[in-house]
Parts: structure tokens; sequence; C-alpha cells
């Protein structure tokens, strides 16, 4: 009796589990998009999860004539995935105002956020600012959006504020990076406001350790257990070759002292477009796009920070084509896991515009980044994104944007098993 009831234990189990993967096999479509950059660049996560297991996804689309913000929602039912909220965009601006870029991060009583770049102002399409807007999760809509710390002195085309970076940190407190211009720096620099009333009132805007002479792009932001912010952005400062560089600093005092930069990439080479995110051994793990040798194609380099040290720089996959922004992040068992895009070809590097290529997911596994797994066998990705981190304790979620023709992409969710 005892045997035939461990038998049946094991159909059980071995049914639930086919069952699970039949559940997270194949494609999800999204929405049907004309804007090959409407889930460009890296550093803004674009993906996330909430404690009941939905997923939301943050990107740009065509509305009315205007370009505004989109978040599809993605919820299980009990045999299979319901996608709503792509009918509308979260807000409208009108006035012929594009929005660009958002960046999502969802707080520990499943409120969601966003921040995003675009313009309100009637005339001046480029006055660009960060604005933002928050949804609790019994709420039927989005609330009024607001510019959370504006930077006056706008008067022409270069002088907006552009792609921000919002993490959702300790006790909910929501920081915010960006770069962009102002009155006394006519080179970007890296800004930050937070806010600790869950996004009802923001601090004014602060320059992190500017620089006159170097430009800083495209932040990334990362919080420890005990709450010190670790920032993220390239610039040429302090290469002689003015080659762009992967610079850090951190703050232990939830942002109001920074350090200054520092480097963490090879400065004989360029290197841009950062990612990263911190495991639940609170190791940090960033990766980035650079070249490894002269006149070689751009490769995604890997390094990892802990015990107030960093691991040797490595390349996660080596390959001969050219790889462009990358995307990691962890899930509950501890996997840490990277996509990028590759192709041969190099799509105007270093200031990379690439269209739709092979796209790749690898796991690092024993201290080694596996061979990768193809996101599509199509060579038409773009962007593949990841959450930082998701709540799955065994499936990865990779957002991304498949290219049918030049002004029709489809959106697409597609899981990875980590295990495997």
């Amino acid at each position: 009796m005892l045997i035939f009831s461990a038998i049946g234990v094991l159909i059980l189990r071995k049914t639930q589990q086919l069952e699970k993967e039949r559940f997270f096999a194949g494609e999800l479509q999204i929405d049907t998009i004309s804007d090959s950059r409407a889930l460009g660049y890296s550093g803004q996560r674009k993906l996330v999860q909430d404690s009941a297991g939905n997923i939301f996804v943050g990107y740009r689309k065509d509305y009315q004539k205007n370009a505004e913000i989109f978040i599809a929602k993605i919820s299980q039912t009990l045999s299979d995935w319901r996608i709503s909220g792509t009918e509308k965009p979260i807000i409208s601006i009108e006035r012929n105002n594009d929005q660009r870029v958002p960046s999502l991060a969802i707080d520990a009583k499943n409120t969601l956020h966003v921040v995003w770049y675009g313009s309100d102002t009637e005339n001046k399409k480029n006055n660009r600012q960060i604005k933002y807007s928050r949804k609790s999760s019994d709420a039927e809509n989005w609330e009024s959006w607001r510019n959370i710390a504006y930077v006056s002195g706008y008067e022409n085309d270069e002088l907006w504020q552009e792609h921000p970076m919002l993490l959702a940190g300790k006790d909910d407190t929501l920081y915010v990076a960006w770069e962009g211009k102002d009155e006394e720096n006519e080179k970007q620099q890296i800004k930050f406001s937070k806010s600790n009333t869950g996004g009802a009132v923001w601090t004014k805007w602060k320059n992190i350790s500017p620089s006159k002479n170097n430009t800083h792009s495209r932040p990334a932001l990362i919080e420890d257990k005990n709450g010190k912010l670790y920032l993220f952005a390239y610039s040429s400062l302090g290469n002689e070759d003015n080659l762009q560089q992967i610079q850090y600093a951190s703050s232990s005092d939830q942002g109001e002292t920074w350090t200054a930069w520092q480097a963490i990439s090879d400065s004989f080479f360029d290197s841009r477009h950062i990612s990263v995110t911190i495991d639940k051994l609170e190791k940090i793990h960033v990766v980035w796009r650079a070249q490894t040798m002269i006149d070689g194609p751009s490769q995604i380099i890997y390094r990892n920070f802990y015990d107030d040290r960093w691991s040797e720089i490595e390349i996660v996959s080596p390959s001969e084509n050219y790889q462009f922004f990358p995307n990691i992040g962890t899930n509950q068992s501890g996997a840490i896991y990277v996509s990028w895009m590759e192709s041969p070809d190099p799509a105007e590097f270093p200031r990379e515009n690439p269209t739709g290529s092979l796209g790749l997911i690898s796991f690092l596994k024993k201290e080694r980044f596996q061979p990768p797994f193809k996101i599509s066998e199509k060579n038409n990705i773009l962007y593949p994104n990841l959450s930082e981190k998701n709540n799955l304790d065994k499936f990865v979620p990779v957002f991304y944007a498949q290219q049918l023709n030049e002004k029709e992409l489809n959106l697409k969710l597609k899981f990875f098993d980590s295990s495997k």
C-alpha cells in the first residue's frame, strides 16, 4: 500500500511539473508597435513583478500621433495568461509632445511606479523633463503625471533631461537617477532625486560628483541590504584618450553624499551601457559592452563586487560578432543571467543603433557563464529586457521586440528555465 502511495505521489509531482512547464512554454504576444527603440536602451528596467506573480512591462508606442508611455499587465489565470493595458497609455500628454524611455519599479506594497522623460510644453517639444506617475495595486487608474525635479534653463534642443532609472529601496524609499545638462553644466551630468513619501514629494535634484569637462551617461542604480546605494554610469572622466569608461560612486546616507567616481572598466577600450543586479548573498553583478582588442567587435563584459573587492574582467560569451545592450538579473533561487543582442553588423559602433539581430541569454553556473540560449530562432530581436529581480524560483521572463519590417515590431514575453 505504501509503495502504491509513493508511486502516486511521484506521478502527481511529475504531472504538476509538466503542467507548470507547459504553462511557461512558448511566447506571449504583448503588443504590436512601429517604434524600433520602444525598449531601448540598457539601464532602465522595463520589466517588474509583484508579489502575486503579475508581470508588468513598460514601453513607448505611437498613440494619436504622439509617442506615449504604455505599461502592460500580464497576469496568471488558472490555465493561461491575461494581457491588459495595451489599448491606451497610462497618461496622455498632448500638444505633439513625445514621451520616451520608461523605467519601472514596484515597492513592498505592490504600488507600481514609473519614470520617463518628455516634454509637455507647447512649441517646445524638446524641453524634456523627468516625469513620474504611480498606481497602487487596488487602483483602477494611474495618478496624474508630474515633473518630479524640474531643471530650469531650457533654451534650445541641447538642454534636456533623459534616460531616468528608478529604484524602489528599503522602507519603500524611491530613488531616481538620470542624465542631463543644466545652467551650470554644458555637458550632461548624473542627476539624482529621491522620495521618502512613496512618490508624493521629491527632493530637489542635484548632480552626483559633477565634472565640468566630461559627460556622464545612462545611470544604473542598486541598493544593498544595509541601504547603501551604488550608482553606475559611463563617462570619459580620467581617461586620457577620451574613451567612455564604466564608473561607479556609492552613498551610505540615502544619497545625501556620494564618493568620487571610480572606473572599473579597461581604460584602453570604449565601454558603455551598464546593467547591474545584486544577489541574495549581497554580491553585486555588473555587465556592460566594450571592445576587448583593437579593431575587434564589442563584447559583453562582466565583473562582480563582493567583500569590498572587484573580480577580474571577463567576457560573458566570446564571439566574432558585435554584442550590444546587456541586461542582467537574478531570481529567488539565486540564479544570475544576462541577455543581449548580437550581430556581425557593427551598427555604427561605438554609437550603436542596431536593427534586429540575434537575441541571447546566458546563465551563470559554478562561477562560469554557460553557452547561451537563443531567445528566438529568428535574427530579428531588439533590446531583450530582464527584471533586476524576479519572484519566480525557476523561470526567467524576457521581454523583447521582434522586428517584422521597418515599421512593424511585435513585443513578446518568453520564459527560460534557469535550472537547465
